[in-house]
């Protein structure tokens, strides 16, 4: 960095910033006070303020509060008569507190007396999209151009510097496999296509590809940083458009519905940053447990054994988390899930699933500690399973009311489903189903799923198989495990983000689990025994597309008709000669 940049810098970050991103700062200074079009503006904002606000308060410390916020100049100007003398406020005439309270309640008055302000002056509440040929219509005009051209050059600027960086990544690397093909053909090395493959993959790692709508992200993370008040209505712009988020939102969007679902609690302080007195809490109870449970390594429960098979097992038969199946990954699966387990002191298959979206979301970053990420990942999950996870009761009403709404606006699609389902069902994989979905009574649930697990090579009774032969059961494993298990892994998130922007509603998750089995219906109407159905069940949802799963679910939420829900696109209809399978 040149000596003219640093001072550059040094300039930017000299305590009047606004913003925490230098090139908003840029453009907000361009369009603040002195731009005339923000002076014009000011001048009549002020005039009309002055009739809200030049009444006497009721004491003269409330008075002092106002001019506080106010400044000297403009009590100088509609104060004539008075004195702005704001030292009386200070200790020891009177304590902080008091102070505080004072100027809080003058912020509220003031704030009340500017909204006033602008409806006297014909201004809307939101005068972003205001183009009226006036001071105001050209100042906010200023203020939408210069911000515009300012994240344009940012943007470029940023890719910019970007492709130089790649540009010298990839030069390195091809230095680099260049020494090896010469050690190769001198004969030093005997591991050359594995080391070519490593290569690759890290060259493809390393590049960085930073997307207009991360910069914009960032942005927009600025603005709630400086004024948190925005955030419910971005929120709400997101929510209407159901384009879910980006990944840069998804983490602080995700993150910040946890920290306000933990507020609630009366152990928790209220900071701007709850997430460090939610580690240490979780980390004070988890060394407590690890005493109790005499475990020397949280990674390492009493039950990882367990675990471990577990992981292993669903990665290996789960379709839409095989692309995941790495050993890295799996190692970071089951040491999170570990970690959880010793401090929840229980287990279950599900929590595999709720694992993976938080996995994508929060990947590690470079120069992170592997074991401070997993340890981070944990806390992620046990705030997720206790705020957002349906409780059992609710995953069998969840479950109850999809196949209910099918049954009864699909009847025969249901009939099809159940005779499918009952017909040669010569042998069902217990796998396919986590325990707590068998029954709602969770330890006759447990006992049976133990029971069948152990004598899985006998044929089952009749009595059991019934368990297994409906709808609903496979409706409650998809539910139970947030959809994460069927779903492919960007339906998964998208699906994730309007639960997170609707508060993880009932509604929300059912009107999921209704578009999937309207969706899979052309499938579904080609199997005719237990095998097919189960295969179109487990395989297919994770197969259709994401502006498919996404119309549906919006058709449902704007309380259109069943019938009308928008076709399957990735399904082709067999030929005429074609026999049904």
């Amino acid at each position: 960095m040149s000596k003219k940049e640093k001072q550059k810098e040094k300039a930017e970050g000299d305590g009047t910033d606004v913003f925490r991103e230098k090139w908003m700062n840029r453009c907000f200074k361009t369009v603040a006070y002195p731009d005339p079009a923000c002076v014009k503006v000011m001048e009549l904002v002020s005039r009309a303020l002055s009739k809200r606000v030049t009444q006497p308060q009721e004491s003269a410390l409330k008075q002092q509060a106002l001019f506080s916020l106010l400044g000297p100049e403009y009590t100088e100007q509609y104060f004539p008569y008075q004195k702005y003398n704001i030292k009386i406020l200070d200790p020891p005439k009177i304590k902080p507190a008091q102070r505080e309270k004072y100027v809080e309640e003058m912020r509220e008055f003031l704030k009340k007396s500017l909204d006033l302000a602008m409806k006297d002056l014909g201004y809307p509440d939101d005068i972003s999209t205001y183009k009226a040929d006036d001071e105001l219509g050209h100042f906010v005009q200023n203020v939408s151009s210069t911000f515009r051209e300012g994240l344009r050059k940012h943007t470029s600027h940023i890719q910019q510097e970007e492709d130089v960086e790649n540009e010298k990544r990839k030069k390195e690397q091809e230095v680099k496999k260049s020494k090896k093909k010469k050690e190769n053909d001198d004969g030093e090395s005997e591991n050359s296509d594995d080391e070519d493959e490593d290569g690759d993959k890290e060259k493809g790692n390393n590049m960085s590809h930073t997307k207009p709508s991360d910069i914009c992200s960032q942005a927009m993370l600025a603005l709630i940083a400086h004024d948190s008040s925005n955030k419910d209505q971005y929120l709400q712009s997101i929510r209407e458009r159901h384009l879910g988020f980006n990944m840069t939102l998804r983490r602080y969007f995700w993150r910040d519905y946890l920290e306000e679902k933990e507020k609630t609690r009366k152990d928790i302080k209220e900071e701007d940053d709850i997430m460090p007195a939610i580690r240490r809490e979780f980390n004070k109870n988890l060394k407590k447990e690890m005493k109790a449970q005499n475990i020397s390594r949280a990674i390492q429960s009493h039950n990882h054994g367990d675990i471990d098979a577990a992981v292993i097992e669903t990665y290996d038969y789960t379709k839409s988390l095989r692309s995941l199946d790495t050993d890295e990954h799996m190692i970071q699966t089951s040491r999170a899930l570990n970690i959880l387990c010793v401090y929840t002191k229980a287990f279950s298959v599900s929590n595999i699933h709720w694992l993976m979206p938080l996995q994508q979301v929060y990947n590690i970053r470079p120069g992170d500690k592997e074991d401070v990420h997993v340890m981070k990942l944990a806390v992620y999950l046990e705030l997720l399973l206790r705020h957002c996870r349906p409780s059992i009761e609710d995953v069998f009403k969840i479950a109850d009311k999809i196949v209910a709404t099918v049954k009864r606006e699909d009847p025969e699609y249901c009939k099809h489903i159940s005779n499918c389902l009952t017909t040669q069902v010569s042998r069902i994989a217990i796998r396919d189903f986590p325990a707590e979905v068998l029954m709602q009574d969770q330890k006759a649930s447990q006992k049976l799923y133990n029971e069948l697990k152990k004598n899985k090579r006998k044929e089952m009774k009749e009595d059991h198989k019934k368990i297994f032969t409906v709808l609903d059961i496979f409706v409650r494993m998809w539910v139970i495990q947030g959809y994460c298990g069927v779903l492919s892994i960007a339906s998964s998130l998208w699906v994730w983000d309007e639960l997170f922007l609707n508060k993880w509603s009932k509604k929300y998750l059912e009107d999921v689990g209704v578009a999937i089995l309207a969706l899979i219906k052309p499938w579904m109407m080609r199997a005719n025994m237990y095998s097919g159905a189960r295969k179109v069940l487990l395989d297919e949802p994770g197969k259709l597309y994401i502006s498919d799963v996404r119309k549906s679910v919006l058709h449902l939420q704007e309380g259109r008709a069943y019938k009308d829900i928008p076709e399957n696109k990735n399904y082709l209809a067999p030929k005429p000669t074609t026999k049904q399978q």
